[in-house]
């Protein structure tokens, strides 16, 4: 079954059970884990050339500032933090500090 989206921001919401892994969708390193009030539980991923991802609505977070992941890997839960009215994954993409479409970066 094909994932529902919604776009809201400069990013997009992924539906999904809470609980669900969620990935790095590149190799880089974990900038920042916190809190914010709209995103909730959030991860920034510093993927090197001005590019970094943002994920949030989050659950739970197994990594840490300073923690290198690879493309593909496990960091965190999807949940329902912040604004989310359901189990979501918020996903960002900013290139040099201006949001661009994160579902070409998918893509």
């Amino acid at each position: 079954e094909a994932a529902k989206t919604k776009t809201q921001h400069s990013g997009v919401d992924f539906e999904t059970a809470a609980g669900e892994p969620v990935y790095a969708a590149r190799s880089g390193k974990i900038v920042d884990v916190g809190q914010r009030d709209h995103l909730g539980t959030y991860v920034r991923i510093d993927h090197g050339g001005g590019l970094i991802t943002v994920y949030g609505h989050l659950g739970a977070v197994s990594v840490a500032p300073g923690t290198c992941v690879t493309g593909g890997q496990e960091f965190a839960k999807a949940g329902q933090s912040g604004v989310a009215p359901i189990p979501q994954v918020h996903f960002e993409v900013l290139r040099e500090g201006t949001p661009v479409n994160p579902l070409d970066f998918l893509e």
